[in-house]
């Protein structure tokens, strides 16, 4: 009996390591798809500053739709990819709780 109350015990405290490590990675996740997604607002930003600028200096209307095209194109992208960030922060989000549900079991 004695055996098995420290087998017990060691498996919940390797069980417990292991959900302390998994919402660890969990944050790191979060962290790093937050720095990327602000990383990528900022993009935007300065992207849309340039371009107010560049644009009056383009020659001719032919030339400033190209621009806006590529332009809009490049942003759009920026755009999906903060959207992606988000889906993943969500998801690490929701697998913390889910740990924290295990651990409290």
């Amino acid at each position: 009996m004695v055996f098995f109350n420290w087998f017990d015990l060691a498996s919940r405290k390797q069980q417990t390591d292991e959900i302390s490590r998994a919402i660890a990675g969990e944050q790191i996740t979060i962290d790093w798809h937050e720095a990327d997604k602000q990383d990528k607002l900022n993009s935007i930003a300065e992207r849309k500053a340039l371009a107010a600028q560049k644009r009056p200096e383009l020659s001719n209307e032919e030339a400033r739709q190209w621009f806006d095209h590529y332009e809009g194109e490049a942003i759009n992208w920026l755009e999906q990819c903060i959207q992606w960030n988000e889906q993943y922060i969500i998801h690490a989000r929701n697998n913390i709780v889910y740990h924290q549900h295990r651990q409290r079991r």
